[in-house]
């Protein structure tokens, strides 16, 4: 299950302006300070290389809906895009990442609450989007790998595998 924490969101700021790495912070209804970011990939093609801010006009919410979720997440980025064109994802701003202390996180927000305040610094080489997807991919099965072992029990693989084999299981 995922932490789906846009309602909650006060404000914050992510930083994808080195390659491969993003930083950043966010304040949410209930927590008191920034939670901080050090995740691993990129941004979508529309915002790879930038900076982004995000800002909830309305937050909402209170401690129990947060009640869990770690001041310090660190992992690796999903998809994460402001909708701009080309639209990689979506046509509206979706910010996801795979923490280490609590799973998927997934902010699905309004074109207004993301602002752009600096870059690109760096462009996507090659097909970035399909690296993303793939890279996107490949970081969902292993969290969903890791939930599996911590419950104890065998879970159907994600690979694409040949027609008439059966599903890889992974103990």
């Amino acid at each position: 299950m995922a932490w789906r924490l846009s309602q909650q969101l006060v404000e914050g700021e992510l930083d994808n302006t080195e390659r491969n790495l993003i930083t950043g912070w966010m304040t949410f209804v209930g927590i008191k300070g920034r939670v901080t970011f050090r995740l691993t990939g990129n941004f979508h093609t529309d915002i790879a290389g930038c900076r982004i801010r995000l800002r909830n006009p309305r937050p909402s919410g209170g401690a129990a809906d947060v009640k869990g979720l770690s001041k310090v997440q660190r992992g690796a980025a999903g998809d994460i895009t402001a909708g701009l064109s080309p639209k990689p994802y979506v046509d509206y701003p979706y910010i996801e990442w795979h923490s280490q202390a609590n799973g998927r996180v997934v902010l699905e927000l309004a074109p207004d609450q993301v602002e752009i305040v600096a870059g690109p610094v760096w462009q996507p080489k090659g097909s970035h989007t399909a690296q993303v997807r793939k890279q996107s991919q490949e970081q969902f099965t292993g969290f969903l790998e890791s939930l599996s072992k911590a419950a104890g029990c065998p879970a159907v693989g994600l690979t694409p595998r040949k027609p008439g084999f059966p599903p890889e299981v992974v103990n």
